[in-house]
């Protein structure tokens, strides 16, 4: 029996060794399934973190290339720009220059046509002079010849002088303006009386204005306000300077009338008429093109209370 109970207890003490045996051994897998998941887990994980780093080395190649391209694209443009910049800024210059070109050649252009009707205007005074010294001559009026000669070779002089520059003083121009009056009213034997009046604040020596610009206008007033008046009339002109940049003149005469004037058909004033004035017309019209200034010519119809004519002012604006 006891035999029995030993190998009965070996039997247990082996029964209880191989479950020991299972228990360990399964506690053994558990731990292998265990490890085998966390070795799986982290090598997903590793993986993982690995997919990640190249997607951001391969973000950051991709940032890098697009800020490449960006910083090409930003250069190329500068470049063009620059380019660009400088082949206008040529064009540019070339295209003032060519206006430069233009606008003198328009200058020197202008320049010669002004002088050319300065030289038209010349003869044209000059011819009304001749005529009142051969009417002396013809009358054989030898002191009064001699006077009036003196006074023409006075205003020859002064209209040559003249004819050569762009603009004379204003004391020269009303000196030419006033030999020209003088030597009218002696040819119309005292009927025209002339007044030529100076506001004190003007200064004749230093103002220059366009030779001749003024003459027309009293010659136009003489020959057809004052010529058809059987006792003659009075001409008056006034210098005034009602701006520091701005001179005035207002040419007055009682003659006529323009309206009355245009009735009587003489052929030869009307032609004087339209020679002087035209020429003085485009003369202005140059001149302010040439110097970009607003010369302005104004005439006005004087008339009574009753509506009757008594005359004609002409007022000439000239910027200085």
């Amino acid at each position: 029996n006891r035999q029995q109970l030993l190998e009965k207890e070996s039997i247990l003490k082996t029964l209880s060794l191989n479950q020991l045996q299972k228990k360990s051994l399964k506690q053994l897998l558990e731990n292998q399934s265990i490890k085998l998941q966390a070795d799986q887990q982290e090598s997903e994980i590793k993986k993982f973190k690995i997919n990640e780093l190249n997607q951001q080395v391969d973000n950051q190649h991709r940032t890098r290339n697009f800020l490449s391209a960006g910083m090409m694209l930003m250069l190329f443009s500068g470049v063009s720009l620059l380019w660009y910049t400088r082949k206008l800024r040529l064009k540019n210059k070339d295209l003032e220059d060519k206006n430069e070109i233009i606008k003198e050649v328009t200058h020197k252009i202008q320049a010669t046509e002004i002088t050319a009707l300065r030289a038209q205007m010349n003869p044209h005074f000059i011819f009304n002079c001749l005529n009142s010294i051969q009417l002396y001559t013809a009358q054989n009026n030898t002191e009064k010849a001699t006077d009036y000669l003196n006074k023409f070779s006075r205003l020859i002089r002064l209209v040559l002088e003249n004819s050569r520059s762009e603009k004379v003083s204003l004391e020269n121009e009303l000196e030419t303006l006033r030999l020209y009056m003088e030597m009218e009213a002696m040819r119309f034997r005292g009927k025209v009386n002339a007044f030529i009046n100076i506001a004190q604040n003007v200064d004749k020596d230093s103002i220059q204005i366009p030779p001749l610009l003024l003459q027309p206008f009293v010659e136009n007033a003489i020959w057809h306000g004052l010529m058809h008046k059987e006792e003659g009339g009075i001409i008056r002109i006034e210098v005034t300077q009602p701006k520091e940049n701005l001179l005035r003149f207002d040419i007055t005469d009682d003659g006529v009338g323009r309206e009355k004037a245009a009735e009587f058909k003489s052929k030869s004033a009307t032609q004087n008429k339209s020679f002087g004035m035209k020429v003085t017309a485009e003369r202005i019209e140059l001149i302010n093109q040439l110097y970009n200034t607003a010369t302005q010519v104004q005439i006005i119809d004087l008339k009574n209370k009753q509506g009757e004519a008594t005359g004609t002012k002409v007022v000439v604006e000239i910027p200085i």
